[in-house]
């Protein structure tokens, strides 16, 4: 060890236990450690580096020395190009950095004891984060962003530093989590080992490892290689049909219709689950190049589910449609709680309070928001006004497509709160002409309706309490570092609503903060061409947000 006097005793102590800990499992799981020594250093700078018996880290973090001396390994030992193939030695460090801390610590992937804000409430209650989930949303929206790329390309070959990242770490390590699911922990840790002893202290790529994998384990894998490495294939799997039927013998039948949705196949382990709660698990294998099948098989008890890759080993685009009963978690809906699953939907409550004196008195009521991931999020709202013993709510929400319609959200909602009811819907695309790097265009058009307004809260606004609106509208923003705009055109819908106008609003923003100053701007131009009859007030320009209909929306501002 060598460190900075200041942090001896973390590094004579932890770092050490923790360097020892790391070279064992190492050993354990790919090979014996064929230099003399090893050396770690505390770093001046952040981050870690790597060179053969000697690694740089910037701080104690215990993922950060596995990984740097997994390079020792995978670069040190299996010697690669790191230019032309850099998945051989970053995606196998990552892969093998995950798996040590769930090995170690369980599926968040961390030691808990160093996180003190755990230890206090609320946050001791909160569920945790699972590190391989986290790893899979990752890659998942970066092969659903339309820039995605083939790990196999050279490094100087991909389009930022954002898509090196991804096709360097990321996929290649969960490519290997795949590989570990399909061949089990055993023969897959058994491969790796016969892969370092024939070619540690010599030069690797892609056709060494690959044989080398299929030399040992006597299976063709080259379907599973190949889709990862030089394409951009995407899995997703799903059970259309589970069709159950009682056998004679006291034993049941199992039809299960499976379906590929995407262009990347797997075999698949399949979880039957029974009323007792036991489960049943076993291999289907008739996955090459097949987009649909029925998975025909006798269990000895009644099934009441089935789940496929029940332990989210793979990067399957859209879990929902993997099982026949999808667990749901229920939660308070905490400040700051962030929690993501792939195998559960997300529903978090918590209790509101509305109050105006003059209409509705007391309006307690229920926020739910329920959430799967990159995909879809619905919101309901509802309070009762004792004094008008009137019921108000909202529901809200978004969908994203899985296949098509890359970064396309579609948005709807409907609402009757005090003073004024409206329903719309908005479709909103955004793009990048580079993965990752600003400037981030985002394109929407929508619609909304407000059939009637409560008179006594429209006069005391200065609306004009009589008629209907219907607006369309087409808005562009953009940002890019600290500055923003965006453009918004809205246009009265025809006999859909009882005023006329068109309206053209520009904005313009700047935001810049250095150490505890903050430097905020806005800039507002625009112009509204109606009839005699005019605009309604909520669609003027308001002191409040100085847009559309921010006064009626934001009606609790009020």
């Amino acid at each position: 060890m060598l460190y900075d006097k200041g942090r001896g005793e973390k590094w004579t102590k932890d770092v050490l236990e923790r360097s020892i800990r790391a070279i064992t499992w190492l050993e354990e799981n790919f090979g014996e450690y064929p230099y003399p020594q090893v050396t770690t250093t505390d770093r001046v700078k952040s981050g870690g580096m790597e060179y053969p018996m000697l690694v740089m880290n910037g701080r104690e973090s215990e993922g950060l020395i596995v990984h740097e001396y997994g390079h020792i390994y995978f670069y040190g030992i299996l010697a690669n190009n790191e230019v032309d193939e850099a998945w051989l030695d970053e995606g196998f460090t990552t892969t093998q950095t995950t798996h040590y801390l769930l090995d170690r610590y369980g599926d968040h992937g961390y030691d808990l004891s160093l996180d003190e804000d755990r230890a206090e409430f609320p946050k001791k209650h909160w569920p945790k984060e699972h590190d391989l989930h986290s790893d899979q949303w990752s890659a998942i929206d970066f092969m659903r962003s339309g820039h995605d790329e083939p790990i196999s390309r050279s490094s100087y070959m991909y389009n930022n530093s954002s898509a090196y990242r991804r096709n360097a770490y990321t996929k290649p390590a969960l490519m290997l989590t795949e590989l570990k699911y399909i061949l089990g922990d055993s023969l897959y840790y058994a491969a790796m080992r016969y892969y370092y002893d024939k070619w540690k202290l010599k030069h690797v790529n892609e056709q060494r490892f690959v044989a080398a994998m299929e030399e040992f384990t006597g299976e063709e894998l080259d379907w599973f290689f190949y889709a990862w490495l030089h394409t951009t294939h995407h899995m997703d799997y799903g059970i259309t049909s589970f069709k159950k039927k009682p056998n004679d013998d006291g034993t049941w039948m199992v039809d299960l219709g499976i379906e590929s949705k995407g262009t990347r196949f797997m075999p698949l382990l399949v979880e039957t689950t029974f009323e007792d709660g036991t489960t049943d698990r076993r291999w289907w294998k008739n996955h090459l190049w097949r987009y649909k099948d029925t998975f025909t098989y006798s269990v000895h008890k009644k099934p009441v589910s089935v789940t496929i890759d029940p332990d989210v080993q793979t990067v399957d685009l859209d879990y929902r449609n993997n099982t026949t009963n999808m667990k749901k978690r229920f939660m308070f809906d905490w400040p700051g709680l962030w929690y993501n699953p792939r195998d559960e939907y997300v529903i978090r409550w918590m209790p509101n309070l509305f109050y105006h004196k003059e209409t509705t008195g007391f309006a307690p009521g229920l926020t739910l928001d329920y959430d799967y991931g990159q995909y879809e999020g619905t919101t309901i709202r509802a309070n009762y006004a004792f004094d008008s013993q009137d019921l108000f709510w909202y529901l809200g929400g978004w969908r994203q497509p899985i296949h098509f319609f890359h970064r396309t959200t579609f948005h709807y909602w409907a609402y009757n709160r005090p003073g004024v009811k409206e329903f719309g819907g908005e479709i909103e695309k955004q793009w990048n002409k580079v993965y990752g790097r600003t400037p981030t265009q985002t394109f929407s058009m929508g619609f909304y309706m407000q059939p009637t307004y409560d008179s006594t809260r429209a006069v005391n606004l200065g609306y004009d309490p009589n008629g209907k609106l219907g607006v369309g509208y087409l808005d562009w923003s953009s940002e890019m570092g600290p500055v923003g705009v965006n453009v918004n055109g809205a246009s009265s819908l025809g006999n859909l609503s009882d005023w006329n106008f068109i309206r053209l609003t520009a904005i313009g923003t700047f935001s810049k903060s250095k150490g505890m100053f903050n430097l905020k701007e806005r800039f507002i131009a625009g112009k509204i061409w109606t009839d005699s009859k005019g605009v309604p007030g909520q669609e003027g320009y308001n002191i409040e947000g100085n847009s559309s209909n921010d006064m009626v929306r934001k009606n609790y501002l009020v």
